[in-house]
C-alpha cells in the first residue's frame, strides 16, 4: 500500500474513533454520570490523534499504527460498547448484556496494547528476540482471564440489571481469573523492565525519546496497579486511570516528532523538584500547625506555619533542585559544579582566563571542543587572541554562539547532543567568558593599534626618503645649477650676456619655487591658519570636479584640523581619480564634542576599507588621533567617507 493510502487510512481511523466515542458520551446521558465518558472521549481520540500525527511523517511507523489501532479498539469495544449495553439494559433492547459483557473485557485487550507499545518503542521493534516471551504471557494471561472474568458471578455489580447472565456456579473464576489477570500483570511488568533496559542501554537521539516516554510510564506503572487493586471500590481510581494512559500517546508522539523540543531531563527534574518541594513544604506546614496550635490559636498557628514556610522555601528549593540535578542529571550537574568553581577560582584570583577553553572541555567530557570569539566585521579570534581560530562544525558537531556584552560572539564547536548543556555551562560562566571577550578585544584593539603604529611609521619613513629624493633629483640640483650659472655670469664682462643668464637664474628659481611648493603640499598648508573650512574650500577650487563644500566658523585644535584636511584632501582625491565622480560634497560639523568631516560622491562606489593604501592611511591617521573612519560605499550608488576625531 502506497504511503498516500497510509496515510489516508490513519485519519479515516481517527474520524471513525471521534464518532464512536462521541456515540459513546451520547448514549451515557441520562444513563450514567458524564464524567467518564467524556474523559475516556478525551483519551481514545488523543490516542488516535497522536498516531496519526506520526504517522503523517513516517507513515509505517508501527508505534504509529498500534496507537491507531488500539485507539479504534478502544473506542469500540471499551467505551461504545458498554455505553450501548448500560443504554440498552435499560430500554429492552437487543445484544444489551453481550455489548455489557465486551465493555468489561476490553481491559485486557487494551494491556496487550500496553505490552506492545512498552517492548516496541521507539522504533518498533523489540530490544531482542527473547522478549517475546512478554508477548506469550500476556497471551496465556488473556486466555485465562477472559473466562475467569466472564463467567465469574462476582461481575454481577458491573452489569445495569445486577446480575451477571453469563456466570457459571460451581466454575473456578475466582482462581482463574486471578491466575490470568496475574500473567496480564507480569507481561506489563516484564515489558516495563524491558523499557528499562533498552533506555540504560541507548545513546543519543534514541536515548531522548526513551526519556520522554518512560517518564510517562513510570506514572502509568503507579497508576494502573491502584486502579486494579480499587477499581470496584473507589470508583475516581477510574478516571486516574484514564488521565494517566493519555500521557502514553501524548509522551510517544512528543518522543518521535519533537524529542529536541523541550529539555526532557530538565522537564523530569524540574517535575520531581517541585513534588518533593510540595511534599516536604505540606508536610512542614501541617507539623508546623499542629506544634504551634498546641499552644495558640489555629489562625496564629497557620500564619505562623506560612511565615516559616515562606523563608525556608528559596534556600529548601535550591537544596532540593541540587540534590535531584545529581540524581537525575548527573552530568550537567558536574559540568555546572565544575565551571562554577572555576568561576570562584578566577573571582578569587586562583585561576587564569586562559584556562576557559579547557574548563569548557572538562566540563563536557570533550576533548574537541573549541573555542572562538567572532569579530562584528566577521573575522574570527581564538581564545588565545590569535586570528584564524575559527570554530567549525563537522559531522556530529555543531557551533553555537552566544552574545557578550562586548559587541562580540562567543563561539563554540560542540557535539550535537551537548546543544542545551552548552548553553547552560556558558550561562554558568558567563562571568569568565565575558572576561575573556573583553580581553579577547583588547588584544585585539591592541594588535590593530600596533599594525597602525608599525604603518604609520613606515609611510613617514617611505614620506621623507620620497621628500629626500625630490630635493636631491629637482629644487637641489636646480639650485646648484642657478649657483653655477651666477658664477659664470660673474666671469662676463658682457652687459647682455650677464642679463641673459640672470633672465635664466630666475626661470630656474621660479621653477625651483614651485617645485617646493609642490613637495610642501604634504606639509601643513598655510591656508589651515584661516580655519579648515577656507583650507577645504582652496582645496575645492584646485579641483577638476565641483566640489560642494559645507562648512562653519568653528575653529579646532589644530592637529586635528590637519588630520581633518588631509583626510579629507585624500578623500577627494580618490573620488576623482578612482569612482570617477562627478559631484563632490564635503562637509564640517561639531557633533557632541566631536570634529566630524565627511566626504561623498556621485561616482560607481565599491570602495572597501580593508583594502588599499588610501583608505588604511585615513583609518590609521583617525586612530591616531583616537578618531575613527566609517566608509558606505555601494556599487552604482557612490561612496560616503566620515571621519569622527573628538575634541577633546
Amino acid at each position: 500500500m502506497s504511503e498516500r493510502c497510509l496515510r489516508i487510512a490513519a485519519g479515516v481511523v481517527v474520524v471513525v474513533v471521534f464518532v464512536l466515542e462521541l456515540a459513546s458520551v451520547v448514549l451515557s446521558v441520562g444513563v450514567t454520570s458524564l464524567g467518564e465518558p467524556v474523559l475516556y472521549f478525551v483519551y481514545a481520540v488523543t490516542q488516535a490523534a497522536a498516531g496519526a500525527l506520526i504517522l503523517g511523517r513516517y507513515p509505517r511507523h508501527r508505534i504509529g499504527w498500534l496507537l491507531v489501532v488500539f485507539a479504534l479498539q478502544s473506542a469500540a469495544t471499551a467505551d461504545f460498547a458498554l455505553a450501548y449495553g448500560q443504554w440498552a439494559a435499560g430500554r429492552d433492547r437487543p445484544l444489551s448484556h453481550y455489548a455489557e459483557l465486551v465493555g468489561m473485557l476490553a481491559w485486557i485487550f487494551a494491556a496487550g496494547g500496553l505490552v506492545l507499545l512498552f517492548l516496541l518503542f521507539p522504533d518498533g521493534h523489540l530490544p531482542s528476540r527473547r522478549w517475546r516471551v512478554a508477548v506469550w504471557i500476556w497471551g496465556a494471561g488473556a486466555v485465562l482471564a477472559l473466562p475467569g472474568w466472564t463467567l465469574n458471578p462476582r461481575l454481577g455489580s458491573e452489569f445495569a440489571d445486577g446480575v451477571n447472565p453469563f456466570a457459571v456456579d460451581g466454575f473456578p473464576a475466582e482462581p482463574l481469573f486471578g491466575l490470568g489477570a496475574g500473567l496480564v500483570s507480569l507481561a506489563l511488568v516484564l515489558s516495563v523492565v524491558a523499557l528499562v533496559v533498552r533506555l540504560r542501554q541507548a545513546h543519543g537521539v534514541e536515548r531522548d525519546q526513551l526519556k520522554w516516554f518512560a517518564s510517562a510510564a513510570v506514572v502509568v506503572a503507579v497508576v494502573l496497579p491502584l486502579s486494579a487493586a480499587l477499581w470496584t471500590v473507589w470508583a475516581p481510581i477510574q478516571i486516574l486511570s484514564a488521565a494517566a494512559l493519555m500521557l502514553l500517546p501524548v509522551s510517544a508522539c512528543v518522543a518521535i516528532l519533537r524529542h529536541q523540543l523541550y529539555d526532557v531531563d530538565l522537564v523530569i527534574a524540574r517535575t520531581v523538584a517541585y513534588v518533593a518541594l510540595s511534599l516536604v513544604l505540606a508536610a512542614a506546614y501541617a507539623g508546623i500547625v499542629l506544634a504551634v496550635g498546641a499552644f495558640v490559636t489555629s489562625p496564629v498557628a497557620a500564619a505562623t506555619a506560612a511565615l516559616v514556610v515562606a523563608v525556608v522555601f528559596r534556600p529548601l528549593r535550591d537544596r532540593v533542585q541540587q540534590a535531584v540535578d545529581r540524581a537525575f542529571r548527573p552530568s550537567r550537574h558536574r559540568a555546572l559544579v565544575e565551571m562554577t568553581d572555576y568561576v570562584d577560582a578566577l573571582r578569587h584570583g586562583r585561576a587564569s582566563s586562559a584556562d576557559i577553553e579547557e574548563v569548557f572541555r572538562r566540563s563536557l567530557r570533550d576533548d574537541r571542543l573549541e573555542l572562538g570569539f567572532g569579530l562584528p566585521a566577521g573575522e574570527v579570534l581564538g581564545a588565545d587572541g590569535t586570528r584564524g581560530g575559527r570554530p567549525r562544525p563537522g559531522p556530529g558537531r555543531t557551533v553555537t554562539s552566544l552574545p557578550t556584552s562586548a559587541h562580540m560572539t562567543v563561539l563554540i564547536s560542540h557535539r550535537d547532543e551537548d546543544a542545551r548543556l552548552v548553553t547552560d555551562v556558558a550561562d554558568a560562566g558567563r562571568l569568565a567568558v565575558e572576561i575573556v571577550a573583553l580581553q579577547t578585544q583588547l588584544r585585539q584593539q591592541m594588535h590593530e593599534l600596533e599594525a597602525s603604529r608599525n604603518r604609520i611609521l613606515s609611510v613617514a619613513d617611505e614620506e621623507r626618503r620620497a621628500l629626500a629624493r625630490d630635493l636631491h633629483d629637482g629644487a637641489q640640483q636646480r639650485l646648484v645649477s642657478i649657483g653655477l650659472m651666477l658664477r659664470h655670469a660673474q666671469r662676463h664682462q658682457s652687459q647682455a650676456a650677464v642679463s641673459e643668464v640672470i633672465d635664466a637664474a630666475v626661470a630656474e628659481l621660479a621653477c625651483s619655487i614651485d617645485e617646493l611648493r609642490e613637495l610642501a603640499g604634504g606639509l601643513r598648508p598655510g591656508s589651515l591658519d584661516d580655519g579648515l573650512g577656507g583650507a577645504l574650500r582652496e582645496l575645492a577650487d584646485r579641483t577638476p570636479v565641483p566640489v560642494d563644500v559645507s562648512a562653519g566658523d568653528d575653529r579646532f585644535p589644530a592637529e586635528l584640523e590637519s588630520a581633518a584636511y588631509f583626510i579629507a584632501c585624500e578623500g577627494v582625491t580618490n573620488a576623482v581619480k578612482h569612482a570617477g565622480a562627478s559631484a563632490i560634497h564635503v562637509s564640517v560639523a561639531r557633533e557632541r564634542g566631536a570634529l566630524v568631516v565627511a566626504v561623498s560622491d556621485d561616482g560607481q562606489g565599491g570602495a572597501d576599507a580593508s583594502r588599499g593604501s588610501g583608505l588604511l592611511g585615513m583609518a590609521d591617521r583617525a586612530r591616531a588621533h583616537r578618531g575613527e573612519l566609517s566608509v558606505q560605499s555601494s556599487l552604482g550608488r557612490g561612496t560616503r567617507l566620515e571621519v569622527r576625531l573628538p575634541c577633546a
